[in-house]
Order: C-alpha cells, then sequence, then structure tokens
C-alpha cells in the first residue's frame, strides 16, 4: 500500500534576503553556459555544446652536456654584461652630454660627411682600375668590417634593450622547434641524438619560395670560393660536407637515406611535407659532394638543380601532358589519377 503524501504547505512570502539566499544556494547546481556571449537558452541549447578544455604543458629534462654548457656560458655572459651595463649607468651615463648638446658636434661633422660623400665615385673608380693590386685590402677590410659588426651586434644583443628585441625573434623559432621530437631530441637527454640531416630538415622551409632563396645561397656560397683562388679550393673540403648535408635535407625524402632514424615522428614528417623528394634526389647528394670536392666545379648549381628536380621538371611533364590531351581530344578523367592535382596539393 503507497505510504500517503504530505499536504504540501504554501511558501512564505519571499523578501529580498530570502530571495538572494535561494539564488546563492541554487547558483552552483545550475550547469554552467560554456559559450561566451549567450545571455539566454535553453538546457538543449546549452547541451549541444561540446566542453572544450586546452592544456598547454612544457615538459623540460637534463640538457644535454653541449647544450648545458652553452647554456651556462650565456648566463655568465649575460649577467656580466648585465653587470657592466649597471654600473655604466651610475658612473658614466650622469657625465655624459645631453642630446641639446650634441647638437653642437654637427657643425663639424657635416663638412666631413660632405667631403667623405664626393670622395666616394673617386675611390670607387680608383678601386675598379687597380682591383686585383687592392682585392687583399678589400678583403681583408671586409673581414675586420663584418668582425666588428658581429662584435658590436653580439654586445648590443646582449643588453637589457636587445634581448627584449631579440626575444621577439628567436622565442617563435625556439617554440617552434622544442615542440618537435627532434627538437628535443637535440636539447634534452632523450632517446639518441638526431642526424645532422634530421636537425636540418626540421629547421629548412618547405615551400616553393623557402627552398628557392636557400638553394640559391648554397649555390652562391659554393661558388664563393672562387674570390680565393688558391685558398679557396682547400676550404672546399669543409664546405663539401656541409652542402651536401642541406641539400640531403632538402630534396631527399627519409626512404631514400641508407640510415632511417626512430626520430621520424609523425610530427617530424609533417613538418618535412614537402621533402617528397625530386628528380635524382637519390643522386643528388653524391653529385654535390662531387662537385665541391673537385677542383674548378664549384660553378654547377646543384642546390637549384634539386629545385628544378622536385617543382620545375614536374610542372613541364604535366604542361606537355594537358597539350597533348588536348589535342587528342577530350578524355574521361579518372578520380585520383590527375597529375594536375596532386602537383597543386604539393606545391600547396
Amino acid at each position: 500500500k503507497p505510504a500517503p503524501t504530505a499536504r504540501k504547505q504554501p511558501p512564505p512570502p519571499a523578501t529580498p534576503s530570502t530571495t538572494r539566499q535561494s539564488q546563492q544556494q541554487a547558483q552552483p547546481q545550475q550547469p554552467t553556459p560554456l559559450s561566451i556571449g549567450t545571455t539566454s537558452g535553453s538546457m538543449d541549447d546549452m547541451e549541444d555544446v561540446p566542453p572544450t578544455l586546452r592544456l598547454q604543458m612544457t615538459l623540460e629534462g637534463p640538457y644535454r652536456t653541449e647544450i648545458a654548457a652553452l647554456v651556462n656560458f650565456v648566463r655568465a655572459w649575460l649577467a656580466l654584461v648585465e653587470d657592466a651595463e649597471t654600473k655604466f649607468q651610475q658612473h658614466i651615463t650622469p657625465f655624459l652630454p645631453s642630446m641639446h648638446q650634441l647638437q653642437w658636434l654637427l657643425i663639424p661633422t657635416a663638412p666631413i660627411v660632405a667631403l667623405a660623400v664626393v670622395s666616394t665615385p673617386i675611390v670607387v673608380g680608383f678601386t675598379l682600375v687597380t682591383l686585383p693590386l687592392v682585392l687583399p685590402l678589400f678583403l681583408i677590410a671586409c673581414v675586420v668590417g663584418g668582425a666588428g659588426l658581429i662584435l658590436g651586434g653580439t654586445l648590443y644583443a646582449s643588453t637589457t634593450a636587445g634581448r627584449a628585441q631579440v626575444a621577439a625573434w628567436v622565442s617563435p623559432a625556439q617554440h617552434a622547434l622544442l615542440h618537435t621530437q627532434t627538437g628535443q631530441a637535440w636539447v634534452y637527454q632523450t632517446g639518441p641524438r638526431p642526424t645532422p640531416v634530421n636537425l636540418c630538415r626540421t629547421l629548412f622551409p618547405t615551400g616553393l619560395w623557402g627552398k628557392l632563396l636557400l638553394s640559391l645561397w648554397i649555390d652562391f656560397m659554393g661558388s664563393a670560393t672562387y674570390l680565393l683562388p688558391v685558398l679557396g679550393e682547400a676550404l672546399d673540403v669543409f664546405w663539401a660536407p656541409l652542402q651536401t648535408t642541406f641539400i640531403m635535407a632538402l630534396y631527399c625524402p627519409p626512404s631514400t637515406l641508407t640510415s632511417s632514424s626512430s626520430l621520424e615522428s609523425d610530427d617530424t614528417m609533417s613538418t618535412v611535407s614537402g621533402s617528397s623528394g625530386g628528380l635524382g634526389s637519390t643522386v643528388l647528394p653524391y653529385v654535390s659532394f662531387m662537385e665541391e670536392i673537385l677542383p674548378l666545379t664549384d660553378i654547377v648549381p646543384t642546390a637549384t638543380l634539386g629545385w628544378l628536380g622536385e617543382f620545375a621538371w614536374p610542372f613541364l611533364i604535366e604542361q606537355v601532358l594537358l597539350k597533348k590531351n588536348d589535342s587528342d581530344g577530350p578524355k574521361p578523367s579518372v578520380p585520383g589519377s590527375s597529375l594536375r592535382d596532386s602537383l597543386l596539393a604539393h606545391q600547396q
């Protein structure tokens, strides 16, 4: 027999205090809307919104020996520069002339700058006439000037203002590198060390224009040894392995390499999806090494030839086949067999 139900009593009249308390007690039991900007809606609408929770974690471990030594050296160097910068601001900055006082230096500086400007054509013409004689001096001046620029840039990048500007450029690249398995294995002690080819493949661009610019730079560096007739050929002993490594990372797919590393994970392969290999990609590294190690063969643009084999040659074949098909008449297309679709997908 069912139990008798109790008769409900009418609730007491609601006052502002009791209403506020009932709202506070009932508030934790109500589901919170997940979509921002929704002010009203039924429970069915809120149930249709899938809950989303995104977490970004950074797992760090012990550095490798060489990376740890580099990090400690950089930290010691930055601490030294920061201490010198603090002492400079405390003891020397108060005695420096103000901007209003520096304007007086324009009076003797303007004639000197004008003399340098008008004498520039004379110096350039004299240099062109006596180029074989002044070439060693020109190279020495370029080396000294480049060393000065590198030293000055390093000192400025070590200051507080310089570190802020460098971090804006370096942080995205560092973040992208450490989110790949190859970059993590290179920095931290996790698994075997990545090969130079795998590391370069992670860092190099995969697009059409990025590979073209990098290939032109590689060919320029390979032929730049002609500036030093005798010493340049000796430097090819060091440049030939580097150029071959770069070309293997650019134009040789991982399946064609003799030693496949276990670091070829999904994220690394997705980064190098453009490295599908082109015409002669298996022979290209050997050609690159031979043309750099042999004398008087540095003029061969091996990297650009690899770019032509991967991008230009398939495009020309596709155009020839399209013209032939157009001349023969329209033919039914087979789904998935269009060379144009595959080429456009590869270029994208």
